[in-house]
């Protein structure tokens, strides 16, 4: 395998640290997880697509480290200026590219183009109304032989981690903020989403009282940015609420992103809708690597349930 060039490195970690949004996650220890994908994936002179690519670290990574086209495509439009910039800081030459698009709706690529689709703590932030429909456009870009590969920490066999992402859910999603040096389980609330959606509504009409749009907040749970704001223009219209309240144990969403807040996926699921499309599953195993590994992955159901997090590797038929 290629050795990604040190002083690029070294100048992609230091990039890194300028980004202030607190859901960029890239240090030295991330660095070696994905250098352990690209060799899992077999990364050299592959064409490899990143769906939810944030800000590009990874793709800009895997262009270092000898892949023959490494894509993204993310969602939020700034991120994906962000990524061209810090690939043009790297190395403009890199095979490295990056588009906007909405991966819970379309793939903006020709069919059987990739030999490699990633999908890397990103499809537990995405929404999608059809799960298998979702997994049928991931596999419509992907060559025959090539594989999907899903890595997440939302293993919701695990009990611990169902534990976890419902405190996670409801900080988010009712606050308060969390202080200077605080976070739950490793987040950090910038600001509670039931406030986010109130100013949504405050900016979507004007002139309302105060209560129509703390009621307005508090009930529309779950709403993205727009459908907050159609929810806001009905009410001013018509005088009728959206009947959406809080639910416990509800994944909540970033109405500022619309994105989910760490959804949890039964792995086998995922692969059970993978066998139903023609893909055979190569990897199931834990996200991290555990003592007596070998072990551990001869009995994946058992290991699923203590695992936090799970990979898994499917590979499309030909």
């Amino acid at each position: 395998m290629t050795t990604a060039r040190p002083d690029a490195v070294e100048r992609l970690l230091k990039l890194r640290n300028n980004l202030q949004d607190a859901w960029v996650t890239f240090d030295r220890s991330t660095l070696e997880s994905f250098e352990a994908v690209f060799t899992r994936i077999y990364g050299e002179n592959k064409t490899i697509l990143e769906v939810g690519s944030g800000f590009g670290m990874t793709c800009i990574l895997f262009g270092l480290l000898g892949a023959k086209e490494a894509h993204g495509v993310e969602l939020v439009n700034r991120a994906v200026a962000k990524a061209n910039e810090m690939r043009d800081s790297i190395d403009p030459r890199l095979p490295v590219f990056f588009k906007q698009g909405d991966a819970a709706k379309w793939l903006p690529y020709p069919g059987a183009k990739f030999d490699v689709l990633l999908l890397v703590e990103a499809i537990s932030h995405i929404i999608v109304a059809d799960l298998r429909a979702f997994l049928a456009e991931m596999s419509r870009v992907v060559k025959p032989g090539g594989i999907i590969y899903i890595s997440d920490g939302n293993n919701e066999r695990s009990a611990y981690r169902r534990k976890i992402n419902r405190e996670i859910w409801d900080r988010f999603e009712n606050g308060p903020p969390t202080a200077s040096g605080e976070t739950v389980h490793t987040h950090s609330v910038k600001k509670a989403y039931v406030d986010a959606r109130r100013e949504i509504a405050e900016r979507t009409v004007a002139g309302l009282s105060a209560s129509a749009y703390e009621d307005i907040a508090r009930n529309t749970f779950c709403f993205t940015s727009q459908e907050v704001e159609e929810a806001t223009r009905n009410y001013a219209a018509n005088g009728v609420l959206p009947s959406a309240p809080y639910r416990k144990g509800i994944c909540a969403i970033d109405p500022v992103t619309n994105m989910y807040i760490e959804k949890m996926f039964d792995p086998f699921e995922l692969c059970s809708i993978f066998r139903e499309m023609g893909f055979v599953i190569d990897i199931i195993s834990t996200r991290r690597k555990l003592p007596m590994q070998k072990l551990w992955d001869a009995f994946p159901r058992l290991t699923m349930l203590i695992s936090n997090g799970f990979v898994i590797s499917a590979r499309k038929l030909q």
